[in-house]
């Protein structure tokens, strides 16, 4: 095979974003960069600032080896499929950022070369707002810099991974990544995209059952049930529950048993 083949284990992904970011992120298996425009384009100039136009190209290479399978001719295993990895890193990128990316698909891998997806994306509508400016995110204050990806590998990499803790935060993370997707075109739907985000978080913990009732309504349910003739019943068709769940709860956790 030539020396100029592409690498089997090597998978490259291009992503954009309508913020502008700096740095990059380098480990053993992954590297984070720009993927640079020419010096000409006006592309690259209307990303440097912010207005509806701006979008930024970037990289992501990663090694990503076949794990082996006992028995049977190779020649007759299905290859895996990583083509979906470039959404990953956009829905990880997005919750470390808090700002909008888009993949542009895979354009190496499985030892081939391959065209990105021609995505056009239209102009931003409010390139001022959080998902689109070229500001940290107020509430966690992360700098722009593409070397902060780094903070997101311990919960992706090691040995004491919690796997409950990763499937629940994929699952959020996309739907956070839609949300900033959506606020354009369609920010009430963006905005469900984000309770629903909320509540998958909220699945996770295991919180005291009698916590989830503030003092104030656990005061409201007791009296109830002291002072009507029929306190109890009420206090039961109100909230089968209680006083170790809170409608509210209840109704999360049926939702996400559904």
């Amino acid at each position: 095979m030539g020396r100029l083949r592409p690498d089997k284990s090597l998978h490259v992904f291009l992503i954009s974003s309508t913020s502008r970011f700096v740095g990059e992120y380098e480990c053993d298996d992954l590297l984070l960069t720009h993927a640079w425009m020419l010096w000409d384009s006006a592309r690259l100039w209307a990303g440097l600032q912010e207005n509806p136009y701006s979008r930024n190209q970037y990289i992501v290479a990663v090694s990503l080896s076949e794990e082996p399978v006992s028995g049977g001719p190779t020649s007759l295993r299905p290859e895996p499929d990583f083509s979906s990895m470039g959404e990953v890193f956009c829905s990880w990128l997005a919750v470390l950022f808090g700002k909008r990316f888009d993949s542009h698909g895979m354009i190496q891998g499985q030892g081939r070369f391959h065209a990105p997806t021609q995505n056009a994306f239209p102009p931003t509508s409010y390139p001022q707002i959080g998902p689109n400016n070229h500001k940290p995110r107020r509430d966690c204050g992360i700098p722009l810099n593409l070397e902060h990806f780094g903070k997101l590998l311990p919960l992706f990499m090691g040995s004491d991974l919690n796997c409950r803790a990763v499937e629940i935060f994929g699952a959020a993370s996309r739907l956070y990544l839609r949300s900033l997707r959506g606020v354009d075109a369609d920010p009430e739907a963006a905005v469900l995209d984000l309770i629903t985000c909320g509540e998958l978080l909220s699945g996770f913990y295991d919180y005291n059952e009698a916590d989830l009732c503030d003092h104030t309504l656990r005061h409201i349910m007791h009296t109830i049930e002291r002072d009507l003739p029929n306190g109890k019943t009420i206090v039961k068709a109100l909230n089968p529950d209680f006083p170790y769940r809170s409608s509210i709860s209840s109704i999360m956790r049926w939702r996400l048993a559904a």
